[in-house]
Parts: C-alpha cells; structure tokens; sequence
C-alpha cells in the first residue's frame, strides 16, 4: 500500500512472512481483505465485494484464510 488507508484486524501469518488485514476501499468505503509479504512488500487484494469482509484469521498451516463477510441492513 503506498497510501495510507484506514485499516485494522492485522494478523501474522503462521510463518511470519505474511499480514492479513482488512482495508478500507476508498471508493465504495467498505473493507475488504488484503495480503501483505513482508519479505518483498508485495500486496494481494483478497477479497472485492460491496458487502464488508472483515476480521481476517489464518488457519494454522497459513494456507488458507478466513474471514468475516456479508452487508449490514
């Protein structure tokens, strides 16, 4: 991310080599999940919907993420 963007529920990955987060979009202003190296800097938007996904958890092997999802009516 080379701007800074309200964000938050930061969580090391098993091996330490990866952050997930959930990132405010600028656009839709809705949060949606982001994957951050740490070695290389290099970031992966993981999710983009107009519901909010929130609260990122790693499983323990660090292969697969969950997360929360949906709309608030």
């Amino acid at each position: 991310m080379s701007q800074r963007q309200p964000q938050g529920w930061p969580r090391l990955s098993p091996d330490g080599k990866r952050i997930a987060r959930q990132i405010v979009d600028p656009v839709l202003g809705n949060p949606d999940i982001w994957v951050q190296n740490l070695h290389d800097g290099g970031d992966v938007r993981v999710t983009r919907d107009t519901g909010s996904d929130v609260l990122p958890v790693w499983s323990p092997d660090g292969r697969r993420l969950a997360y929360g999802s949906g709309t608030v009516k």
